[in-house]
């Protein structure tokens, strides 16, 4: 990703959030230092004259910049090369969450009393942020498709962290006063390029250094993991999930999870297709590739563990597949299970888990299923 053109928004005018934020004066200008990335490609970040710089590109439109911060500590200068940047002043604190990911990765990181709301906090799953919320440390603020303003004004947020999309603005909540963070990390296309986002949240709460250190960790995990399982010799095929109102969605080739199958030793039945999201297939489009899949891993969340006669009877076509008859199906039932609140910045916890299972000499001794399950025949 290439970053020569750049488009600015800005979400107030930068007089106005100097003011609000308590950011004061300038500081003359010096060359910016960038901080090592290795593996996003939809974020620049530079730490330098004090503060952190960090630049985040368009997903959907190449060339462009979605949105470029300058993370100035409380009470310092703010430098001159900060004129086009939106000014957030740090360690937030606090800070409303638009998804339970982000949440818990800062509750990780030791920055748990700068949260002050989550969107959709009845769907939240891990014990630890579940806690949080039941104690009354973390707020509900509402509904994430329909954001009231009143509630989140009544927050006194300093900061929203809030996932983008193609096309679309986040409405009044720009009008709240407060630096909106655009938080597209899910846009990465590789499971270490997603993690590695975790350095800026981690600035952002000032715990810069503690997500460096994690972001280490899980990288030398990961890549430790990936290659012992590329030095496998067999390559079991797999399928995936349950089609939703007929239409059946599977991880593109050159999606995250696209990527951590092939790195987790599996032969993905769409690992030749160049798409970075999910496709969108029908179920003989499945069926054609996928009758003779050594492996069936389905996630989805159910309000109690599903049974093989419960799925057979939500699907009957299943019979049809290879798997489901050798008794190789893997479910992971995401309402009883984390699993969307650590993979993304814990790919390395998933990428264990499939090696092990597809590649049993792989298997630490310790080894217990974090998130999949089989499900008995």
């Amino acid at each position: 990703m290439t970053f020569s053109k750049k488009i600015l928004f800005s979400l107030l005018p930068l007089a106005g959030l100097f003011a609000s934020l308590g950011c004061t004066g300038r500081r003359a200008g010096h060359e910016f230092a960038p901080a090592p990335l290795r593996y996003a490609e939809l974020l620049r970040l530079s730490d330098t004259l004090g503060c952190t710089f960090a630049e985040i590109a368009d997903p959907w439109h190449e060339e462009r910049t979605m949105q470029r911060y300058c993370l100035v500590p409380q009470g310092a200068a703010v430098p001159e090369e900060a004129s086009s940047y939106v000014i957030v002043c740090t360690p937030l604190r606090r800070i409303v969450s638009g998804t339970a990911l982000h949440a818990a990765l800062l509750q990780e990181l030791g920055a748990e009393d700068a949260l002050a709301g989550l969107f959709d906090a009845e769907y939240a799953v891990g014990s630890a942020l579940k806690q949080l919320i039941q104690t009354g440390r973390l707020k509900p603020a509402g509904n994430s498709m329909k954001p009231d303003a009143e509630l989140l004004h009544a927050l006194r947020p300093d900061a929203l962290l809030l996932s983008p999309f193609e096309n679309a603005g986040h409405g009044s909540l720009a009008a709240l006063g407060v630096p909106i963070v655009e938080c597209a990390d899910y846009m990465e296309t590789s499971p270490l390029g997603r993690a590695e986002w975790m350095r800026l949240y981690g600035r952002l709460a000032g715990r810069g250094a503690a997500a460096d250190s994690l972001f280490e960790l899980v990288a030398h995990r990961y890549v430790d993991i990936k290659q012992k399982a590329a030095a496998t010799s067999e390559r079991p095929t797999a399928m995936c999930d349950l089609p939703q109102g007929g239409t059946w969605f599977v991880p593109g080739g050159r999606s995250t999870m696209g990527r951590l199958f092939a790195d987790a030793g599996i032969c993905y039945l769409w690992k030749d297709n160049g798409d970075k999201g999910s496709l969108s297939l029908t179920f003989e489009g499945v069926f054609d590739r996928a009758r003779d899949a050594d492996w069936w891993l389905i996630k989805q969340g159910w309000p109690a563990p599903p049974s093989r006669k419960v799925l057979a009877d939500e699907f009957p076509h299943a019979e049809r597949f290879k798997a489901w008859r050798e008794g190789k199906v893997l479910v992971c039932n995401t309402l009883a299970t984390p699993y969307f609140e650590e993979v993304p910045f814990h790919p390395e916890r998933l990428l264990q888990e499939l090696a092990a299972i597809f590649h049993p000499f792989l298997r630490p001794e310790d080894f217990a299923p974090r998130y999949f399950y089989y499900l008995e025949k």
